[in-house]
């Protein structure tokens, strides 16, 4: 029925239990054989049970899933750096905190970044903050609209700054630059990705004989958000599974092909929990 009246776009639906479903929503294999075996021969396989299958689902994941960034494509605040920072200024870091034989990769630096619009809430003028993967910076300036709500900050690199006391550890991203004024020897900050979140068909944990559920679709099971993607994104394949970091995990289900009409897609693996991993929101629950 699902599947006929459109409800769901095939049988491999991530939203589907079914095994191509599971798998395209960012099972790995090894979770999946193991709590098929520790379910026997039961038939019965209630909602509590699947959560903890996503959360040893995500520890496998967690093992070899690479850290990226990503910042929301409309609703994120400039952050402008008073400090001489060159175009082509990088850094190198881990791709993993854990793992250090996953390599490295490189973290373009810039003079204006985005950060998250629900990050920069209340900031004042001599806090400091955490950029991830960069250092502590501190607020010089901050600019409102006139709703009192922060459109643009300035700031300045702290290097003797204590990252332990700063309350804020913030993800970011150097500004996407506009077309046809890139330079010869610049690289590209950001490519575009389309992030989707999932939630369960039926509203109801366990349906019974009598039920119709019909009664119980859930009507908003899908939401995307649009977002600019670390650049070192570009270079993932179908089927990947990544972190970005204070969002969850993701596996990548389109590539991006180096057109930006045509977004990297990436689809969140739910982790078990009913609450986002670093105090960025989804739109949908996360199961």
């Amino acid at each position: 029925k699902f599947v006929e009246n459109g409800t769901v776009t095939g049988w491999d639906d991530p939203r589907f239990p079914t095994v191509r479903g599971v798998l395209r929503r960012g099972v790995n294999l090894e979770a999946l054989r193991m709590f098929t075996l520790s379910q026997g021969a039961s038939k019965n396989v209630v909602n509590m049970e699947w959560n903890k299958f996503w959360a040893e689902n995500k520890k496998e994941l967690d093992k070899d899933a690479k850290r990226y960034m990503a910042i929301d494509a409309t609703r994120h605040v400039k952050l402008v750096m008073e400090d001489d920072v060159g175009e082509n200024e990088y850094k190198l870091t881990a791709y993993h905190p854990k793992d250090p034989s996953l390599g490295k990769r490189v973290v373009r630096l810039g003079k204006e970044v985005m950060l998250e619009q629900m990050d920069t809430e209340g900031m004042v003028v001599g806090e400091q903050i955490v950029l991830m993967r960069w250092g502590v910076v501190e607020i010089t300036g901050v600019q409102t609209n006139d709703a009192g709500v922060i459109t643009e900050l300035t700031g300045k690199v702290k290097p003797d700054g204590n990252v332990k006391e700063a309350k804020r550890k913030l993800s970011w991203l150097c500004c996407p630059q506009i077309p046809g004024t890139v330079g010869k020897n610049s690289h590209p900050t950001t490519i575009p990705c389309e992030l989707h979140e999932f939630d369960n068909l039926i509203t109801k944990e366990k349906l019974e004989e009598t039920d119709n559920f019909e009664d119980f679709i859930n009507p908003h099971t899908l939401a995307t958000t649009i977002v600019h993607g670390d650049v070192g994104l570009r270079n993932l394949k179908k089927g990947e599974v990544i972190q970005l970091e204070r969002r969850g995990y993701y596996r990548v289900d389109e590539p991006y092909v180096g057109n930006d009409r045509k977004p990297l897609v990436l689809f969140m693996v739910p982790d078990g929990k009913s609450k986002a991993m670093g105090g960025l929101k989804g739109k949908l629950a996360h199961h």
